[in-house]
C-alpha cells in the first residue's frame, strides 16, 4: 500500500536562478557518494519524493539491506557510502559550513527539519514505520525506510522562515521536545550540512501540505538562548563567555541526567540489553589523572543531555573539580580550554558518541529487595548456559570428526572439569526469559507497599536478607490451600 496524500496541491517547481529566493529547489543532489562534496545539481521536494518511490539504484539498496541483516552490522557501510545522497536541511555550494566556510557555502534553508529513528529489531521497520505514519502522519511532510532498512526517516516542514544557524537549532530542538519527545530521535542528524542517503521505499508516506507551526514566543525567548547558542559554535579560543556561566549546583541537579532513562515493565527486573551509559567517578580525581576523567565525562554528560545547555554541563564538570578533585585542582583557564575543545569535537559533523557498555538486566524503581542476589542468580545461569554450549559445541566438533564424544574428551577440549562435564553434559540451555519470568513472579512480593507488613504473609520478610527466616527455594504463595500449609509444618519443611 502507497502512503501518499497524492491528491492535494504539488508545489510549483521553477527555474533555479542565480539568486535561488525566487525558485522552490529544497535541497543539494550529489550522485557521487559521501566523499562527493560539490552538488550535481539542486532538486524540490517532489523529486525527491520520485527518487525515492522510484530509485534506479534499488537493486543496490536491496543489497545493502540484505547486507545489513546477514553479514553483521558494519558489511554494508561501504556500499552505502558510494549512493547518491542529499543535505536536506538546506542548499549548499559545497558541504562543508564549519567556521568561516558557513556564510560562503550555505545558500539557502530548505524549511525542512530531518530526523532519523534507528531501530534495535529491524524486522520491525516495517510495523514502527506504520506506527509512526499513524501517530504523526497529520504533522509530517515524507515517511520512508532508512537506505540501510534499519529505520526510517523523517521530514517535517516548518511553518517559520529558517534564516540562520540558531533559527535552525531551535525549530529543530523545538520539534524534538514538543512533538517526537517519545521517540528515540538519532541525535547526530541534527547537523545543518548532513548528509541523507536517497532510500528505495515505494511505501513512501507523503504529504505536500503539511506545515508545522513554530510558537514565535519560542524562537523569540526561550531558556536556551542567554545560554550561547551561538551562530559559531564555542571553539577553544572562543569569547563567548555564556557558556562558561556558573549555574548553581542544586539547579543543575534538577536538570542534569546522570545515567540512561530505562522504563522497567515488570514489577522487578527486565532483561534488555542496551547500550547504558552512567557517571561515574573516583572519590578523589587524582592530580594526571584529571584531564582524562573531565573529558570522559563531558563526552558522556553531553551524550546524556543532548538539549542542556552546555554551561549547565560546565558548571558540573566545574563543581567536580572544586569538590572532588585532588589539590592542586584544574585552573579555571585550563578548565575552559578541555571543556571547549570538547564540546567542538562533539558538535562536529562527523562525531560519533562511543559506547561499549551494554546493561543487560534494569530492576524496577519500587523494587526493594536483594538485587545483588538476584543479579548473582541471574549471571549464574548465563555462565551455566556458556558452559553447556561449549559443550555442545566440542561434542558436535568430536561428532564431525567421525568419533564418539565422551566425558573426558569434552572436558579436555573445553577446559573444564569433568565434575561440570558431567553436571551438564545432557543440560538444554536455559531460556534467559523464562527466568526473568520466573524471578518476577517469585520476588513481585518484594515490593515497597508489601514488604512494609500490609500483607500478614509477607510481613516483615525481606527475600535474601538477614531478616529472611524462609528459604527462598521453599516458598509458599499466599493463595495456597490450607492443607499444604498444614502437611509443610508437620513435616518440618517450613
Amino acid at each position: 500500500m502507497i502512503h501518499t496524500n497524492d491528491t492535494k496541491t504539488t508545489p510549483r517547481v521553477g527555474a533555479l536562478t542565480t539568486e535561488i529566493g525566487e525558485c522552490f529547489f529544497m535541497f543539494s543532489y550529489f550522485s557521487g557518494g559521501i566523499m562527493s562534496l560539490v552538488p550535481d545539481k539542486h532538486i524540490d521536494f517532489s523529486s525527491l519524493v520520485k527518487m525515492i518511490r522510484f530509485n534506479p539504484m534499488k537493486d543496490k539498496i536491496e543489497k545493502i539491506r540484505y547486507l545489513r541483516i546477514t553479514g553483521g552490522k558494519d558489511s554494508y557501510k561501504e556500499e552505502k557510502r558510494m549512493c547518491p545522497y542529499i543535505t536536506p536541511n538546506c542548499i549548499v555550494r559545497y558541504r562543508e559550513l564549519k567556521g568561516i566556510l558557513y556564510n560562503d557555502n550555505l545558500m539557502l534553508f530548505s524549511s525542512y527539519i530531518y530526523y532519523d529513528i534507528d531501530l534495535e529489531d529491524i524486522t520491525k521497520v516495517d510495523e514502527f514505520k506504520d506506527y509512526f505514519i499513524e501517530k504523526y502522519g497529520h504533522l509530517v511532510s515524507l515517511v520512508c525506510k532508512s537506505i540501510s532498512g534499519g529505520g526510517i526517516t523523517i521530514f517535517v516542514k516548518s511553518d517559520v522562515p529558517i534564516t540562520s544557524k540558531k533559527e535552525f537549532n531551535d525549530v529543530w530542538r523545538w520539534i524534538r521536545e514538543n512533538i517526537f519527545g517519545d521517540e528515540d530521535i538519532d541525535e547526530s542528524n541534527k547537523d545543518i550540512g548532513r548528509a541523507m542517503f536517497v532510500s528505495y521505499d515505494p511505501d513512501v508516506y507523503v504529504d505536500y501540505e503539511n506545515e508545522l507551526s513554530i510558537p514565535v514566543d519560542y524562537l523569540d525567548g526561550n531558556d536556551y538562548d542567554e545560554k550561547g547558542d551561538s551562530e559559531d559554535f564555542c571553539s577553544p579560543n572562543d569569547e563567548n563567555e555564556s557558556f562558561f556561566t556558573i549555574i548553581p549546583i542544586e539547579k543543575v541537579r534538577k536538570k542534569i541526567r546522570l545515567r540512561t532513562q530505562v522504563e522497567v515493565e515488570h514489577p522487578v527486573v527486565d532483561f534488555n540489553p542496551i547500550p547504558f551509559v552512567e557517571i561515574s567517578y573516583p572519590s578523589k580525581i587524582k592530580d594526571g589523572k584529571k584531564h582524562k576523567i573531565y573529558t570522559l565525562l563531558i563526552h558522556r554528560l553531553v551524550h546524556l543531555n543532548p538539549f542542556l545547555p552546555p554551561n549547565y554541563i560546565f558548571s558540573y564538570i566545574n563543581y567536580l573539580n572544586d569538590t572532588v578533585a585532588e589539590d592542586p585542582k584544574m585552573s579555571y583557564s585550563e578548565l575552559k580550554f578541555v571543556f571547549s575543545t570538547n564540546y567542538q569535537i562533539i558538535q562536529s559533523e562527523n562525531y560519533l558518541f562511543k559506547n561499549d557498555n551494554i546493561k543487560q538486566f534494569h530492576f524496577n524503581l519500587l523494587f526493594k529487595g536483594n538485587k545483588s542476589k538476584i543479579i548473582n542468580e541471574i549471571n549464574g545461569k548465563i555462565r551455566t548456559n556458556k558452559t553447556i554450549e561449549k559443550i555442545q559445541d566440542a561434542k558436535d566438533i568430536i561428532i564431525k570428526q567421525g568419533r564418539k564424544p565422551t566425558q573426558k574428551e569434552v572436558a579436555r577440549l573445553i577446559g573444564k572439569s569433568m565434575k561440570t562435564v558431567q553436571t551438564h553434559y545432557h543440560s538444554q540451555k536455559l531460556d534467559l526469559n523464562d527466568l526473568i519470568r520466573n524471578i518476577n513472579e517469585f520476588h513481585q512480593y518484594d515490593l515497597s507497599d508489601l514488604s512494609s507488613g500490609s500483607d500478614p504473609v509477607f510481613k516483615n520478610r525481606q527475600w535474601g536478607s538477614k531478616k529472611d527466616s524462609i528459604n527462598k527455594e521453599r516458598f509458599v504463595h499466599p493463595e495456597c490451600p490450607e492443607w499444604v500449609l498444614q502437611w509443610e509444618k508437620e513435616k518440618d519443611r517450613i
